[in-house]
């Protein structure tokens, strides 16, 4: 079931299956995908001891493990977190073709489920994106 839903940061896709993401946006079946998660239990990845504090204090910012397992903790108390606790992880990509701008029309098609919040649908400011090493951390975006 692939969701079209406003994020924090833009229009997207939301889907438990990561392939099926990746095959409808034309892409690579094994393309990584961003997981948005409602808290730390739900998390696929350790976070170095050094960098708990600041990945629990940071948000709208998608952060990159060791591992290579990027994730989002989702702001709480919005509507947003209130439809992902539903799934406690789910995949998230931008709702376009790849490498093309949004297209609400294209998107709609695509989504087997629109779910409208209180807000229409707008692309915003992308989150930043930090990779975080054993002992350092990277900005990437």
């Amino acid at each position: 079931m692939i969701y079209l839903k406003q994020t924090l940061t833009t229009v997207g896709f939301l889907s438990k299956d990561k392939h099926r993401l990746n095959s409808t946006k034309h892409r690579s079946k094994d393309q990584p995908l961003l997981q948005e998660v409602c808290g730390f239990a739900d998390l696929s990845a350790r976070i170095p001891k050094i960098h708990k504090k600041m990945v629990r204090n940071m948000s709208r910012t998608t952060i990159i493990a060791p591992n290579n397992y990027s994730f989002r903790v989702v702001s709480k108390e919005t509507t947003h977190e209130k439809f992902i606790q539903k799934f406690g992880a789910i995949y998230s990509t931008s709702a376009n073709k790849h490498g093309e701008k949004f297209d609400m029309d294209w998107a709609k098609t695509k989504a087997d489920v629109v779910v409208y919040d209180r807000q229409d649908f707008v692309e915003l400011e992308p989150s930043s994106i930090i990779k975080l090493g054993k002992t350092k951390l990277k900005r990437i975006r």
